[in-house]
């Protein structure tokens, strides 16, 4: 009988687990679809700081096979470059305000929104 209640308890955490992954992943696609386009570059809002923006933008983009090129950095500003294996160009451009920091990401030339979302979205879940 023991058992039976510990496998219960079990099964109830790891649904709730599953539960709580499924609702940040979609708090994550509902917040890179507020992204604005503007001109080829894609902005929203962050509700983290500008330090713990950027780490989250470094981590995901190595993992997506992106080398970090060039780092302009300012108090409450940051711009970082970033190449792929086919040369495609990531330019973030992060700025700290008292109540959000604000992201620009542009992937190469024209722009790349599809793209620039599925980053915004793995970002998020880091934030």
């Amino acid at each position: 009988m023991q058992m039976k209640t510990t496998i219960q308890i079990l099964t109830i955490m790891l649904v709730g687990t599953l539960v709580a992954s499924a609702d940040k992943a979609k708090e994550a696609e509902l917040w890179a679809a507020t992204s604005k386009n503007i001109m080829g570059s894609v902005e929203v809002k962050a509700d983290a700081r500008l330090a713990l923006v950027q780490e989250a933008f470094e981590a995901v983009l190595t993992e997506m096979d992106y080398t970090k090129t060039k780092t302009r950095k300012k108090e409450v500003e940051a711009v970082l470059t970033f190449r792929g294996a086919d040369d495609e160009k990531i330019t973030l451009k992060l700025k700290e305000f008292p109540e959000f920091t604000n992201i620009k990401i542009r992937i190469g030339w024209t722009g790349n929104g599809p793209l620039s979302r599925k980053i915004l979205e793995r970002v998020y879940l880091r934030l």
